[in-house]
């Protein structure tokens, strides 16, 4: 580990993140600290830690931070700063799935270049590993400097067209996988899928004024997409593939070839002012079209921007009053910003649009947002309302149940499990996480009546049991405690883990005997991978497993 990471490991949490998130850009624009700057950014330790915190983007603008003018650096330093970016820009889309292959991504992009401080950040990033993994030898991945700079990840087939918005911020594909994509050119962030085709997607284009695409298949039809619904507004039924089509100018007429040699042309007629077009044609391409805005904010909000992405979203929701997701987008944003009763009206509205094809995502954000304003029986009736569009789906309340809980909603969350088990009653991940969310709301006997129900369904878990101590401990009852982890070992003896959770017992106990005795066998099956942390801390025992294969993990 690098002396930065080590530093920033002795920090506390709230303060390590603050450092992490923001220090960087203290560096350039408070203390005009240019040297500590480059030496933050270019230390692997510094990178691991903010690409596992914030996530690739944040990382790569922190580099953007050296192309100011004021930035007094060396231009080996610039060229050092750039290569490492590029790099980082390069395996994006690797190190959003996988973050821990970050040390081979820059190895195999950046280990032919001699700048000493590249070389020494390889070196900590080689250092950095502690476990079994494929270290590059050689550089054996497309440098940092060539080819693309970044790599859009997302469809599963084949991509047979790409066409680039006005604004130049977006771009859409098309895709053998009867998808089209839009996607934010600078993050790589994929924004919206349209789905519709049948068939594989050959080709796409984008009017002029960007509201509208037009998509062709091997399915003989064309159609035609509102880019900020990402809905299908029309539809036209050939007699061949087709292949190939443009726009014309004026943003009305249509030309497209087909299998059969044929070129097709069309008008585009009955588009109103309520698709953010005026009345009169052509339609100027304009920087704040709707589109634009909307696709802005979204992902401003995904960024965790809300105060930013507000205003945008606002003032689209005013020209597209009739989009429902603009609508829905909006309530989520200010659900995020703890404005829980214009949330509501914004989802209100989104409903109202779709009222005819009901939407299951709204009224649970609405349902949401009442149970965090403490309108808990109106929650509960918005969700009731949800689960009847698709009554039979248990998955998606055990995968909203495992997000709240894993984001500290854990009333809501435990919520979300009881309509799983109102669908599927046994099953035993349900049973499980409900657990899980009920010991974290401190609700600890319920929680251990909980695991005595997954237990009937699953008996010989050693994790349910673990888990279950882990509430005896909270109530003071080591003996029971003790008494579950006993049974785990009968059905895993080798498992460190259980044995450290003994030794944390008998350690509040203040047998300490027994305490180095456990310990002992702890590390002896695994001295790697236990929490050291039970040597001292009592609640470090206070540790979740979860067994199976449920949809998202809690840890």
């Amino acid at each position: 580990m690098s002396d930065l990471s080590v530093w920033l490991a002795q920090q506390s949490k709230s303060e390590r993140e603050y450092l992490l998130k923001h220090q960087p850009r203290n560096f350039v624009e408070g203390l005009g600290n240019f040297n500590r700057y480059y030496r933050w950014v270019t230390d692997f330790g510094f990178i691991e830690a903010k690409l596992d915190l914030s996530g690739v983007q944040a990382l790569i603008e922190d580099f953007d931070l050296a192309r100011n003018a004021d930035v007094l650096l060396a231009q080996e330093q610039r060229q050092t700063l750039k290569l490492i970016q590029g790099a980082i820009r390069k395996s994006a889309h690797v190190l959003d799935k996988d973050k821990t292959q970050l040390a081979g991504q820059l190895l195999g992009r950046l280990l032919d270049f001699e700048m000493p401080q590249i070389q020494a950040m390889l070196e900590q990033g080689r250092q950095s590993k502690d476990s079994v993994w494929l270290r590059p030898v050689k550089a054996n991945l497309e440098r940092a400097n060539e080819g693309a700079l970044r790599t859009l990840a997302g469809h599963t087939e084949s991509v047979y067209g790409v066409a680039i918005a006005p604004d130049g911020l977006t771009a859409i594909s098309a895709s053998s996988d009867k998808t089209l994509k839009i996607w934010d050119i600078k993050t790589g962030t994929e924004l919206l899928t349209l789905t519709g085709h049948s068939s594989f997607v050959s080709a796409v284009a984008i009017a002029p004024d960007g509201l509208t695409a037009i998509s062709g298949s091997h399915d003989d039809t064309l159609k035609i997409w509102d880019l900020l619904s990402g809905k299908e507004i029309a539809s036209f039924s050939g007699e061949h593939e087709f292949n190939c089509y443009a726009i014309s100018p004026d943003g009305v007429t249509v030309v497209a070839g087909d299998d059969s040699g044929r070129v097709h042309f069309l008008r585009l007629e009955g588009m109103k002012h309520g698709h953010g077009r005026e009345m009169t044609m052509p339609f100027p391409y304009k920087l704040n079209n709707p589109v634009t805005l909307f696709y802005e904010g979204l992902l401003l909000a995904k960024q965790g921007q809300y105060e930013a992405a507000l205003p945008k979203l606002t003032e689209v929701a005013k020209v597209r009053p009739d989009v429902a997701v603009v609508w829905f987008e909006l309530g989520k944003i200010l659900d995020n910003l703890q404005r829980y009763e214009e949330a509501i009206a914004s989802f209100d509205k989104a409903i109202e649009i779709e009222r005819e094809r009901e939407n299951r995502k709204f009224w649970f954000d609405r349902g949401l947002a009442l149970m965090k304003c403490g309108s808990q029986d109106a929650a509960r009736t918005s969700w009731k309302r949800a689960m009847s569009i698709e009554p039979d789906d248990s998955d998606f309340w055990i995968k909203k149940g495992t997000a709240l809980c894993e984001s500290e909603c854990y009333e809501p969350a435990i919520c979300c499990f009881d309509l799983a088990l109102q669908i599927q009653p046994n099953q035993f991940c349900v049973w499980e996480r409900r657990g899980i969310a009920l010991r974290r709301a401190g609700r600890n006997e319920e929680a251990i009546s909980n695991y005595d129900r997954a237990l009937e369904l699953k008996p010989n878990d050693s994790d349910v049991l673990c888990n279950q101590s882990n509430c005896l401990i909270k109530l003071g009852r080591y003996e029971e405690a003790m008494d579950k982890l006993d049974k785990a070992l009968e059905i895993k003896p080798n498992d460190a883990d259980i044995y450290y959770r003994k030794s944390n017992i008998y350690r509040l106990q203040g047998n300490y005997k027994l305490f180095y005795k456990n310990y002992s066998l702890a590390i002896q099956f695994d001295p790697y991978e236990g929490p050291d942390a039970l040597a001292v801390d009592p609640d470090a025992a206070d540790v979740e497993c979860v067994s199976g294969n449920p949809p998202a993990p809690l840890v």
